[in-house]
């Protein structure tokens, strides 16, 4: 169930921020109902809206606890499993935050709602099952042993404060950051990298799925606060990274092309790096 909230938060994420382009190019399979040829076609805007609009129904119906702004793992959490949904809870809101960018001028009382959505999964700290560091700030109740949670986590602060204008989610996104993430940061045979955990096991854990969120995170936090130190830990981070972003890119070229035994190859190969 966790992977069918995973697949239609992605799913519904994609098409969120659809709705703004304007006629699609023809092509065979773009046809009018009823295939007349001479009919228009359906501007993009209306069928991709229309979509993604159905789409986040179904997220917010089914898995939005509306007292707390933050999302179940399974349909009215009928299988009582959300406790530890922590990193979705990221990917979740990503669905509204860009529902919200798109319908924000035309429908006010829905955008409304969204406002209120994003600042109750602020205050209850987006689900996060670790109330360890609660009284260092209030940054503290973002606190994770999973680095990759808190990176998530941080990128939809960013974009909370990018699509709002609210200024703190961003501000505790460089706190969760300065304070959590880069201070896990060391040195490997590769430059700097970021461990998956804090726990012992991990701590030579390099991970993609770690240390790409995070390089995105010091990044952005760079182009808001225009502080050197945000630049120079992206490009530490960065300069490991090349190979995987190389194939992330040949893979997603390969699914355009529907060459899945390429895709497969090169999921294997990125798993094998993790």
């Amino acid at each position: 169930m966790h992977n069918f909230l995973t697949i239609l938060t992605v799913f519904s994420l994609a098409l969120a921020s659809c709705g703004n382009g304007g006629v699609e190019e023809w092509d065979g399979g773009n046809k009018p109902s009823g295939g007349d040829d001479n009919q228009p076609v359906v501007p993009a805007s209306e069928r991709w809206a229309a979509l993604a609009d159905s789409c986040t129904n179904v997220l917010v119906t089914n898995y939005l606890d509306v007292t707390t702004g933050t999302f179940w793992s399974s349909p009215r959490d009928v299988e009582h499993g959300s406790t530890y949904i922590y990193w979705q809870q990221a990917h979740a809101l990503d669905v509204l935050l860009y529902s919200y960018a798109r319908i924000k001028d035309e429908d006010s009382a829905l955008a409304g709602k969204y406002l209120a959505c994003f600042q109750k999964w602020y205050e209850n700290d987006a689900n996060n099952y670790n109330n360890s560091r609660e009284s260092e700030g209030e940054y503290g109740g973002f606190f994770n042993d999973w680095t990759d949670d808190m990176a998530w986590i941080c990128l939809t602060l960013l974009r909370m404060t990018e699509f709002t204008g609210v200024e703190k989610y961003a501000s505790t996104a460089r706190d969760i950051y300065d304070n959590y993430i880069w201070t896990r940061s060391t040195r490997c045979d590769k430059g700097v990298c970021l461990p998956w955990t804090n726990h012992e096991e991990d701590k030579t854990n390099f991970n993609a799925c770690t240390n790409v969120p995070s390089c995105l995170v010091a990044a952005l936090l760079y182009q808001r606060f225009n502080e050197a130190k945000y630049l120079d830990n992206a490009k530490a981070l960065y300069d490991r990274l090349p190979k995987a972003f190389e194939l992330i890119t040949e893979m997603l070229y390969h699914s355009k092309f529907n060459d899945f035994k390429r895709v497969k190859e090169i999921i294997a190969e990125l798993k094998s790096r993790m």
